[in-house]
């Protein structure tokens, strides 16, 4: 086979050699031109391969999201309100279910996401070196074959947690603040390093950005281990059903930065379908089940931040006010946002000290310390 190889290679040679003499062209211009072809199809390729990459306009993606969103539009007469996300329901025992929060990496190794579409309520935080880590809570009952990869506690996700009564938290390890926490509180945790039967361990990529859950794992998890009082009310936010959208000067364009250029989310602005398609690093941000990311409210909640040691982990000023901003229905709402003590809810609130009410549907809060930026455009 060897020999072969060879016989065929010098026989290309000596061709290429004859045609070098007979057109007249030297072995130095020769690997030029020969470059410069090389060159002109990658080009081409990588043009083919990446024509979506910065594509915003609606597709066949955006018309799945359409159903997923149709599917949880309100009337205006909601008698039966779910406490979670404004969404109604069919009957007052559906109002308190049960609430699983998963902690899901972004690093741009551990891309695409698994599951993080079906999330009901998400917020978006930096970590170290303000890769941002999101914490998305779902229905007990939701059926999602896969979500991931999770990754470890912080603190200041726990100070979010606290907010949704006994909640199933789900997560990979911790730093030391959050184990601590974890172990002097009463947390319904559901730590990978100690119950590594409700995960599991991808082939797909490499450790730490393969461990992943799902439904049927955390339906399991919680029938055995939830607390008796596990279905408590929470508080909720104020929704408002019946919501005007804009008409004019919509803002239709929202960039939140945490890091200039992987860690950016875009937001745009569906006018006519009334909810917003997110963008990361220039593209469609689609999870590995292939659906996309979509708000019915978005909340960038501006918060002070300090890394605390030399690995670069945060301490995350969650309690007390600070200035929020609100995407909803098209419009840009500005005011503060309250939290008093660990348990209590994170409220939203006007110049003049309503509660703003936001969109029934899928909310995302995105916490922006003073290393990230906002852009709105209309």
């Amino acid at each position: 086979m060897k020999k072969n190889v060879k016989k065929d290679l010098k026989k290309y040679l000596r061709k290429i050699k004859k045609w070098q003499k007979k057109k007249g062209v030297d072995s130095v211009h020769f690997v030029y031109a020969l470059a410069g072809v090389v060159g002109l199809v990658a080009l081409l390729l990588v043009l083919f391969f990446s024509r979506g990459f910065f594509q915003t306009e609606k597709g066949d993606m955006d018309r799945e999201v359409e159903e997923f969103v149709r599917e949880e539009v309100q009337e205006v007469d909601c008698e039966h309100m779910r406490l979670l996300d404004g969404v109604c329901v069919s009957s007052a025992e559906d109002i308190a279910p049960g609430i699983i929060g998963i902690m899901i990496e972004n690093h741009i190794e551990a891309r695409p996401l698994a599951g993080l579409s079906q999330a009901r309520v998400v917020y978006e935080a930096p970590v170290e070196g303000n890769i941002t880590r999101f914490f998305a809570l779902f229905l007990e009952a939701d059926e999602v074959a896969k979500v991931g990869p999770v990754r470890s506690a912080r603190p200041y996700y726990l100070d979010w947690l606290a907010e949704y009564g006994d909640a199933m938290y789900m997560h990979v390890g911790g730093s030391p603040e959050a184990l601590d926490r974890i172990a002097s509180t009463d947390v319904f945790d559901m730590n990978e390093f100690s119950r590594g039967w409700y995960f599991w361990r991808g082939k797909d990529r490499g450790a730490p950005h393969n461990t992943y859950t799902s439904s049927e794992l955390w339906q399991d998890a919680y029938e055995k281990y939830s607390p008796d009082n596990a279905h408590v009310e929470i508080d909720a936010w104020k929704f408002n059903n019946d919501g005007e959208v804009c008409e004019e000067d919509c803002i239709t364009d929202i960039t939140i930065a945490f890091e200039r250029w992987t860690y950016k989310a875009h937001w745009v602005y569906n006018v006519e379908e009334d909810y917003y398609k997110r963008y990361e690093s220039g593209r469609r941000h689609i999870d590995q089940g292939g659906t996309p990311i979509i708000a019915n409210t978005i909340i960038v909640q501006h918060v002070d931040a300090q890394v605390i040691d030399n690995v670069g982990r945060l301490r995350v000023d969650t309690i007390g006010e600070g200035d929020v901003d609100i995407f909803v229905h098209g419009k840009h709402l500005s005011g503060i946002w309250k939290k008093e003590n660990v348990d209590a809810k994170t409220r939203w609130y006007d110049d003049s000290g309503e509660e703003i009410a936001i969109a029934p549907g899928v909310i995302w809060i995105s916490v922006l310390s003073g290393n990230g930026e906002l852009t709105v455009e209309e």
